[in-house]
């Protein structure tokens, strides 16, 4: 099992691949402390430095929604290329960098926040949306939305043709509209953006309270429009 398989229900269930969650929930998965990542040259993509001192890393993602990735580490001769010009490698996805905070004690750590490079996306300068409105089967929509992008289409598992018309004015949002429009769920992979009708399937692992499930911690958010419900999983694995 990767760190980026999902608990399907609160406790004593299956394990589902990459996210089966149907109800647009939050989830948070942690990358084993000590685990490498790495910097990537955004140029060539050829892995520059392996970063081992990672604390805390933590990629939380809501399906259709937001994807990010936070980590603390201590500041030294490679942790000081961390920044917002390189790619962060992590459980085989990419991130930019977002916000580095640095602490001064005996030694300086850095708490890094990043975001998946999806959210290039939200430029609309550099990438602005291609239509305001259009009608076609959702790849070709896809591939018009990132033509002119370093983004691709990758798996699309949904026929047929839609109307949109996206609200949204940068190009990552008119693809979640469009997602949820057809009743579809993206995956952002790298720089590959696929469509599916539901994300995972049942690979038969269980996991059990008390033996190979350590705990899990469920966070029910009533302060938006929409109850917003985030769930910590620890495992071994």
């Amino acid at each position: 099992m990767t760190a980026s398989e999902y608990l399907s229900e609160f406790t004593g269930v299956n394990i589902i691949t990459k996210s089966s969650l149907s109800v647009k929930a939050e989830i948070t998965w942690n990358v084993l402390n000590g685990d490498v990542i790495y910097i990537v040259d955004p140029s060539t993509l050829a892995r520059r430095l392996p970063i081992k001192n990672v604390i805390n890393p933590l990629i939380s993602e809501q399906i259709n929604a937001h994807y990010t990735f936070s980590f603390d580490t201590v500041f030294d001769d490679k942790t000081k290329y961390i920044n917002n010009a390189n790619i962060i490698e992590v459980d085989d996805d990419y991130f930019q960098v977002g916000r580095i905070v640095k602490q001064r004690e005996t030694s300086v750590s850095m708490s890094v926040s990043c975001e998946h490079v999806s959210y290039k996306l939200l430029d609309k300068k550099k990438y602005p949306l291609p239509f305001t409105e259009a009608e076609d089967s959702p790849r070709n929509l896809m591939s018009a939305l990132l033509s002119g992008t370093p983004f691709s289409v990758g798996t699309v598992e949904i026929g047929g043709s839609y109307y949109i018309k996206p609200k949204s004015d940068n190009i990552r949002g008119a693809l979640i509209e469009l997602a949820n429009l057809v009743g579809g769920e993206l995956i952002w992979e790298k720089f590959t953006v696929h469509l599916v009708k539901r994300r995972g399937a049942d690979n038969g692992l269980e996991f059990r309270l008390g033996e190979n499930l350590i705990g899990v911690t469920e966070e029910i958010d009533t302060t938006g429009e929409e109850p917003k419900v985030s769930l910590g999983v620890d495992v071994l694995v």
